[in-house]
């Protein structure tokens, strides 16, 4: 199998070289008995799928890997947004159901949101239902916050008729109050009107008038908290982060500034993919608050993208001190990125430490990875072949990484190089 990539690679020069390659690479993937091994060769099949502009033979490739490795953070963001912008939410439903059963503890209830999301977005009442108890079983306070017709249809409690009338009335409040000159019994109305239309599930309608209530009243919290998830229900993801980032000048706590800046970085990295400005607010939310997980995990992966790897270091320490680099929240991807930068940027001790966490199996994988990206940013083989040896040691995991950095040098000059040096 591997004289045959060998041979496809060669002829990888046309759409069809290249949509060969993607075949074998997803061929041998199947015969592969090495979880991480058939990751790297579905995810190298995805990224050439996504050369020929076959998005959903890319979708097809990365669901593949999920399916080897279900608890890998990193694929499942990837799927996120790669099925995001197909509108396949079947397929999302179906990934992010294979993430759960991965993941234990605290780590299930953000996917449990988000399967929820989906399942009301598919139309799938037995899905909500089912996704709408587990939230309730995993926190009884997230569960309140579940949208109202959701819960409505789940326990059955739905009077039609009435919703109609108190709708008709409020339209036509709304109409009435159009033509006279009390404008705060107008905008009174126009909320109520918003608030129903969300309810009932009408989001662009909803939008429409909660937002004329925000232009009269830019500083109405309630109604810029009420305005985020329907944006974001409309995929209005540019206007949604805008809504986060005026809600945080309203929030006088520190940390809670901090969360808000943190889920606007995630609409831009994850949603509209500006990696530029979703680092300007996981740096303004760190500002705040130094201990916040979710935003130090970005921070490790911006800086040690950007070669920064002194302050990818920092960022991993702080993690570390905070108790939170060595749990599920933190995909072994990170770990791998910490621990190299932490090695790069001299502190030894704590590298071996972050490195402690990462195994034989997929952790050496992620070393790859990350050992294979610092040569693509710096083409210095010496310090990163030193890194790895600091955050290996001898033994198993580093044999582990250099038989991944062969398999990715059939294809990638700087992990053969890699892999030489660590013979």
């Amino acid at each position: 199998m591997i004289d045959l990539l060998a041979r496809l690679r060669t002829s990888a020069k046309s759409d069809a070289g290249v949509r060969a390659l993607a075949d074998g690479l997803a061929l041998a993937a199947a015969q592969c008995d090495d979880a991480g091994l058939a990751v790297d060769r579905l995810r190298e099949a995805a990224a050439l799928r996504a050369r020929l502009a076959d998005f959903r033979g890319s979708a097809d490739a990365l669901l593949s890997a999920l399916s080897r490795r279900p608890e890998d953070s990193a694929l499942v963001g990837e799927l996120e947004a790669l099925l995001g912008d197909l509108d396949d939410r079947a397929r999302l439903h179906a990934a992010l159901e294979l993430h759960l059963a991965a993941s234990q503890g605290e780590a299930r209830l953000p996917i449990v949101s988000k399967l929820l999301g989906v399942a009301e977005a598919l139309g799938d009442e037995a899905a909500v239902e089912r996704w709408t108890a587990e939230l309730r079983r995993l926190e009884p306070a997230a569960a309140a916050r579940v949208d109202v017709n959701a819960l409505a249809r789940t326990i059955g409690a739905v009077d039609e008729a009435q919703v109609k009338r108190d709708l008709e009335a409020a339209e036509a409040r709304v109409r009435a109050l159009a033509l006279d000159d009390d404008v705060l019994a107008l905008r009174a109305a126009r909320r109520k009107l918003g608030e129903l239309y969300r309810d009932l599930g009408r989001r662009a309608e909803a939008y429409e008038q909660l937002s004329l209530v925000l232009s009269e009243e830019p500083s109405n919290v309630e109604v810029m908290e009420a305005l985020v998830p329907i944006a974001e229900g409309q995929r209005h993801f540019r206007e949604a982060a805008e809504l986060l980032e005026r809600l945080s000048h309203h929030r006088g706590a520190a940390k809670e500034r901090a969360a808000l800046l943190y889920r606007v970085g995630e609409i831009y990295l994850v949603q509209l993919r500006d990696k530029e400005a979703a680092s300007e607010r996981y740096l303004k939310a760190v500002d705040l608050d130094d201990t916040h997980a979710p935003t130090l995990r970005r921070l490790i992966d911006y800086f040690f993208s950007a070669g920064d790897d002194g302050s990818a270091a920092e960022m991993a320490v702080a993690l570390d001190d905070a108790g939170a680099f060595a749990v599920p929240e933190t995909s072994t991807g990170t770990r791998a990125r910490g621990a190299l930068a932490a090695a790069n940027a001299g502190d030894l001790k704590r590298a071996a430490r972050l490195a402690a966490t990462l195994d034989e199996s997929n952790g050496a994988t992620a070393l790859a990875h990350a050992a294979a990206h610092m040569m693509e940013r710096a083409d210095d083989v010496t310090a990163v072949v030193t890194a790895l040896r600091v955050v290996c040691g001898g033994g198993g995991k580093l044999a582990a990484v250099r038989k991944r950095l062969l398999a990715r040098g059939e294809s990638d000059p700087g992990a053969a190089a890699i892999a030489a040096r660590l013979a």
